[in-house]
């Protein structure tokens, strides 16, 4: 069970947080990193087959408790924020394959403006955010110094 957890949770990171994940590849943790938070696991897993629960419903089960510290996702909304107010950028990182590298350089940018907004289901939705975010992104986007 713990090997189908470890692949699980790597998919869901490969969906949903593939910036954390380049960070993790660029320190060599990647491994270690999903071992140690499965292990975190344990206690709901053990609870969960003691009580013989469905392998379905266990796996459900652990992979809610493991992914929610990673939701919600800033990678997918930049993504998404991306692809509607600058979709002919988005189109172009995509058709060059660096999509996943661009959205990850620029969440690196706008950290302080997700902590200022303490980025949550609820701020994905302010008015005031999402105007930061436009202003911002439009700047990186303008700046003489980067080429895109």
């Amino acid at each position: 069970m713990e090997q189908i957890l470890i692949h699980q949770l790597h998919s869901y990171m490969l969906q949903n947080n593939p910036d954390l994940l380049l960070a993790l590849q660029g320190a060599g943790k990647v491994t270690e990193y999903l071992e140690q938070k499965v292990q975190t696991a344990y206690p709901l897993l053990d609870q969960l087959i003691e009580q013989e629960t469905a392998p379905s419903f266990i796996e459900e089960a652990c992979m809610d408790f493991l992914t929610q510290d990673l939701k919600p996702s800033r990678y997918l909304f930049l993504s998404d924020f991306l692809e509607t107010q600058f979709s002919s950028k988005y189109l172009r990182w995509k058709q060059q394959g660096i999509l996943v590298y661009e959205i990850t350089n620029l969440e690196a940018l706008l950290i302080p403006i997700f902590e200022d907004f303490q980025f949550s289901e609820d701020s994905q939705t302010d008015t005031a955010f999402n105007y930061v975010l436009l202003k911002k992104i439009q700047e990186y986007f303008h700046s003489t110094k980067i080429i895109h």
